[in-house]
């Protein structure tokens, strides 16, 4: 199950569910790259920060052993915000987690699961990331 939960974690980070995010600044805030003041639109792009190297050893490379006990993040907690955080993280975060990573192993040991003739997709980033054609899967019972 440790395998289950460090794949349905790299998977968040390689595509989180919220690709780009914005906030308003609440008040005037001195930050290590410099002042935002009040009223300032924030982007926030969990994606984008997910894939830079200064958070992540080899960010473009899908690799599940990166979250193998507490070896995840090189920099800070918020290197890895597949459901933001602060006071707008996602309540349901912690159980959405478990229930990604049961299902999961529930899914694995009961189906075999490939692409087409070695088939690939595409993600395009709006407010999430989306297949615009689907994702096309050949399931078969085991």
């Amino acid at each position: 199950m440790a395998l289950t939960k460090s794949f349905v974690a790299e998977a968040l980070r390689f595509y989180p569910p919220v690709g780009v995010t914005a906030r308003f600044v609440s008040e005037d805030i001195q930050t290590p790259f410099g002042e935002l003041t009040k009223g300032t639109f924030l982007g926030i792009a969990p994606w984008a920060i997910h894939h830079h190297r200064l958070n992540w050893e080899n960010p473009d490379i899908f690799d599940p052993l990166r979250f193998r006990s507490g070896e995840m993040i090189k920099s800070s907690r918020f290197s890895y915000l597949p459901f933001l955080d602060g006071p707008h993280r996602c309540p349901g975060s912690a159980l959405a987690m478990r229930a990604l990573v049961l299902a999961l192993a529930d899914l694995l040991v009961t189906f075999r699961w490939t692409l087409p003739d070695g088939g690939k997709f595409s993600l395009h980033l709006l407010n999430a990331l989306y297949p615009p054609d689907g994702v096309n899967l050949c399931v078969e019972k085991l």
